[in-house]
């Protein structure tokens, strides 16, 4: 990562193996500043995050920065911007060292935890969110570069 990962982006830095960031990244699930939801982060998040940092990035949306983000379980390294592709191909080597039958089955076992039930429940979640009332206004907003308000 070398620059913000917000909403699904920041859902996709959590579903990967190994996340690498500059300084200049920040995360943040923010799906629910626009009236939806980052309903991946509901499931993989207490199984690499601090449990009660990822609840909190989703219900307030808030930004995390590399650093923070490395502290939560988000992010592997961190690095200035300058050093990212270094450090990358570093990684790549390393992991070239290491049978792949054997990441294979870790990966395997990892993906074992996440159950058809849970990502049923966060897909009927997600299409909950985006079909709503709220979706509109967040949406709305969004375009106004304003803060949505969702509460009288």
């Amino acid at each position: 990562m070398n620059g913000p990962a917000y909403g699904a982006g920041a859902e996709i830095a959590l579903a990967s193996d190994i996340v690498l960031a500059s300084e200049a990244s920040t995360f943040a699930f923010s799906g629910g500043r626009v009236g939806a939801l980052c309903c991946i982060s509901g499931i993989l998040g207490p199984l690499t995050m601090n449990g009660r940092k990822v609840v909190e990035m989703n219900l307030t949306g808030n930004t995390v920065n590399a650093q923070e983000a490395q502290l939560y379980g988000l992010v592997n390294q961190v690095v200035p911007p300058a050093a990212l592709e270094s450090l990358a191909k570093m990684v790549f080597d390393e992991i070239t060292h290491v049978s792949p039958i054997s990441n294979a089955s870790f990966k395997r076992i990892r993906r074992s935890l996440v159950t058809r039930r849970s990502l049923t429940v966060a897909y009927d979640e997600l299409l909950r969110t985006i079909t709503s009332k709220d979706f509109k206004t967040g949406a709305k907003a969004f375009a106004q570069k304003t803060p949505a308000k969702y509460y009288p």
